[in-house]
């Protein structure tokens, strides 16, 4: 039998298919170059905490405790250092001593999110703490599909979008077993005792050289820049405790100065060495602007805040 041969009608709806598909991919194909550039566009203007240069710490509950973990770049090691719920701790925003286990839920409940938890333990321990997450983080250090799905759909933190791709691109990079925990419990940073409501807890002490190492930055060593912590409130009680996070980053002695009360007033950084790490440093830690230096100071650096500040803080 001989072959029909295909109607001119046929052909030329086959080539109009072809057609059509050829459209619909140079279509799809501009479309992901679209979305490419626009993401592009939208992380080299969004904003970051980590500079990826040196250390990036973050806290997190979990149902073991509150999990503070950092990372270190020039390391390249993460430690996670757990901190047992029934450790009692100054609460941030003047609302007293809690159970750390309580600090995430009484967050929420006072409308501060997270927040209320990393001042707290920066409150507490002098820690400095860059950021916060929900308890879905905890999985960021797993394996590939668990981290994936615990950096960027975790919705319940401050960490930016931009840190969250540093952050996934470190731990895959990472090399396997530069990961450590630290059983907060374990050290000198903790007494057991009994807390005021008769149960059994842990009370905070300083933290051993060991821990404060952890968060020590090269770079603000080396920068070497004096800092003063100048106190516009009628509160002294914050003063070393803000002082000692400085130092904790590896700031030389900080110098504390007291100033006439400035009523209404928040913090602020003053200097002229804005694009320093120690700048950039000591205005995420406690979310203040950096402005020009006040004429008056010969310090490099000065973080002054006020009664607003005291009240948040």
């Amino acid at each position: 039998m001989k072959r029909k041969r295909p109607t001119i009608r046929k052909l030329r709806q086959k080539r109009s298919k072809k057609f059509n598909l050829r459209k619909i991919l140079r279509i799809l194909i501009l479309a992901l170059l679209l979305f490419i550039v626009v993401l592009f566009i939208k992380l080299a203007i969004s904003p970051s905490v980590w500079d990826d240069k040196y250390q990036f710490s973050f806290a997190y509950p979990t149902t073991e405790g509150v999990v503070v973990a950092v990372l270190n770049p020039t390391l390249k090691t993460a430690t996670n250092i757990i901190i047992p719920d029934n450790t009692q701790v100054e609460v941030a925003s003047r609302l007293g001593k809690w159970r750390l286990g309580s600090v995430w839920q009484l967050g929420k409940q006072e409308k501060l999110g997270g927040y209320l938890l990393s001042r707290s333990l920066i409150k507490t321990f002098s820690m400095p703490i860059d950021a916060w997450a929900g308890e879905s983080f905890k999985d960021y250090n797993g394996n590939f599909l668990n981290r994936t799905k615990a950096i960027f759909l975790t919705s319940d933190t401050n960490i930016k979008l931009k840190d969250k791709i540093k952050l996934w691109f470190f731990i895959l990079f990472m090399p396997k077993g530069n990961s450590e925990t630290i059983y907060l419990a374990e050290t000198s940073a903790l007494s057991l005792s009994k807390l005021p409501d008769g149960s059994e807890g842990y009370l905070p002490n300083l933290l051993p050289d060991s821990i404060e190492r952890l968060f020590f930055i090269d770079i603000v060593s080396q920068e070497n820049l004096r800092l003063g912590v100048v106190n516009v409130s009628d509160n002294s009680g914050l003063v070393r405790t803000i002082a000692k996070t400085f130092e904790t980053i590896g700031v030389r002695p900080v110098i504390i100065k007291d100033e006439e009360f400035i009523d209404g007033f928040l913090c602020a950084v003053y200097t002229n060495e804005k694009d320093s790490v120690t700048a950039k440093k000591t205005s995420s830690l406690f979310d203040c602007p950096i402005k020009n230096k006040r004429s008056n100071s010969n310090l490099d650096i000065e973080f002054v805040f006020g009664e607003e500040f005291v009240q948040r803080f």
